[in-house]
């Protein structure tokens, strides 16, 4: 799409067939200026947004460039968002907690992210996202591209020195596993898998949050 030449060179300009920006100024002939004071908006994404200038050396509102870097990392940051749920802390707040899991569940849940673990320390891309759930599958498209964003968003769960589970939790949507790892330079976190049950009776994970753990890891 050509740029309108009347665009401020933000590159974020929305201009109406009567010259009016989505910011409320108005095209004069020669420049964007403010509208008369006695101009009323003909819509409401006409309507000025208050501190709100074409000119980033003004210093109102977030300057052009800075508005394009956010999109630009909210673009990047959708790939990341389907790996990542919310924090089990997040979700069980308010929720009552489902029946208790019996030891064969708690068994089988630990052995999908284990092996997953076990996967991702042997650099076994395949074996690594085999793991993952068909959501997941289908947002990555190949093993590698699955591995290349573990590798690149959470270097932490690739080889970590050390390994302990806690117990699983149930709330109304989801099983979470928490994880705590503790990385090669001795940093300690805590990994919330959300893992989704299958037809056979396995489990896949659809998800995985980490951050930093300020507790000590379970001996």
């Amino acid at each position: 799409m050509t740029e309108d030449p009347r665009c401020c060179g933000s590159g974020m300009c929305i201009i109406d067939s009567e010259g009016r920006c989505w910011c409320g100024q108005q095209w004069d002939g020669q420049k964007m200026c403010a509208p008369p004071l006695a101009a009323t908006p003909a819509s409401a994404d006409a309507v000025p947004r208050p501190g709100h200038e074409h000119a980033p050396e003004t210093g109102a509102g977030d300057p052009p460039s800075t508005a394009r870097r956010l999109l630009a990392l909210a673009a990047l940051a959708l790939p990341l968002a389907a790996f990542a749920p919310r924090p089990a802390s997040a979700q069980g707040a308010a929720r009552p907690a489902g029946p208790r899991f019996t030891a064969a569940e708690v068994k089988s849940l630990q052995a999908t992210v284990q092996g997953q673990l076990s996967a991702l320390a042997d650099g076994d891309a395949a074996r690594a996202y085999a793991y993952a759930s068909a959501a997941i599958q289908q947002q990555f498209g190949d093993a590698s591209r699955f591995m290349a964003m573990v590798l690149t968003a959470y270097p932490m769960i690739v080889k970590p020195s050390s390994v302990a589970f806690r117990l699983p939790e149930r709330s109304a949507d989801s099983v979470v596993q928490p994880v705590q790892l503790r990385d090669s330079a001795g940093r300690a976190w805590l990994a919330t898998y959300r893992l989704e049950a299958q037809a056979d009776g396995g489990w896949r994970i659809g998800g995985c949050v980490v951050t930093a753990d300020d507790q000590r890891l379970s001996t």
